[in-house]
């Protein structure tokens, strides 16, 4: 038996996150695919789950003190294909445009370059700045309100030009986030 003490919360909470995102993606699949509310409504559910256990993990890693490199690349990457995956299935709907997509796959490769070049030993240190943080907890809520909206489904227009805004939001800062990454990445990768 595993003594409490040696047990890491924050890597258990990651890997419940990695173990729920396929479940949450056949419900989000069979919701878009099949137009079925209570589908998108339990995928709505599940999403507000990894959500907290992605929020939860952070703090306990920090109180804890249990942050490891493997479980940090472990959160990275499971934030990474939970946006990805939904994006994905949100332009193969019609809900959100191809370039949206392109941008998050854009905005991961941009934070992992900083990282690859300080790689210590054998593991990556993984490069964050406040930009991409709020770039993250924004991209976050954008599928949340994706979400939101397949379950509710609001008059179209009015939608149409709040997804827009937000999308446009997003764009502008991927964007200065990319500008302040490229300008300060060598102070990025020295601390």
């Amino acid at each position: 038996m595993i003594p409490l003490k040696n047990i890491n919360y924050a890597n258990c909470l990651t890997l419940i996150r990695i173990l729920l995102l396929p479940v949450y993606l056949l419900f989000l699949l069979s919701g878009l695919f099949g137009q079925d509310t209570k589908h998108l409504l339990i995928s709505l559910f599940l999403y507000l789950i990894l959500g907290l256990t992605d929020f939860l993990d952070g703090i306990l890693a920090r109180k804890l003190e249990q942050s490891t490199d493997r479980g940090e690349i472990m959160d990275v990457l499971s934030d990474y294909f939970l946006l990805s995956a939904s994006y994905v299935l949100f332009v193969v709907t019609g809900i959100a445009p191809v370039w949206m997509l392109l941008i998050i796959i854009g905005k991961f490769f941009l934070f992992l370059f900083p990282s690859i070049i300080v790689k210590s030993g054998k593991s990556f240190v993984l490069v964050h700045d406040w930009p991409g943080k709020i770039g993250a907890v924004l991209y976050s809520l954008s599928v949340g309100v994706i979400l939101l909206y397949t379950v509710v489904q609001p008059e179209s227009v009015i939608y149409s030009i709040l997804m827009n805004i937000m999308f446009l939001f997003l764009f502008a800062w991927s964007i200065l986030a990319t500008i302040y990454r490229v300008i300060f990445w060598k102070q990025l990768v020295s601390n």
